[in-house]
């Protein structure tokens, strides 16, 4: 759990976000989620770890001079996450443009 306090640390750091807004984005609302486990020792299931640890890898800011801590080790990024990233944008009335 110390791993996950540490990037959540450098996560908050990176993006300025507020505890709890990235605690609602990570566990679908919960916004004291990260204060229980911080806090009062509450702990979460290995999925859902490692989804928040690779939904804060996925959307890592790269312009922030804050990186990703070096005694953690970093999930590569999610499948997922390259389709979406892949995926052109054709609004209504827009030809697909051929590669």
């Amino acid at each position: 759990m110390r791993d996950f306090i540490t990037v959540v640390d450098a996560f908050l750091a990176a993006t300025g976000r507020a505890e709890s807004t990235l605690a609602g984005q990570l566990f679908r609302g919960a916004s004291n989620r990260i204060y229980e486990i911080r806090h009062v020792g509450r702990g979460i299931k290995t999925d859902t770890l490692d989804r928040a640890m690779q939904w804060m890898s996925d959307n890592w800011p790269t312009r922030s001079p804050v990186r990703w801590p070096v005694t953690v080790e970093r999930p590569t990024r999610s499948t997922a996450k390259r389709r979406f990233a892949a995926v052109s944008v054709v609004r209504p009335g827009q030809k697909r443009q051929r590669a």
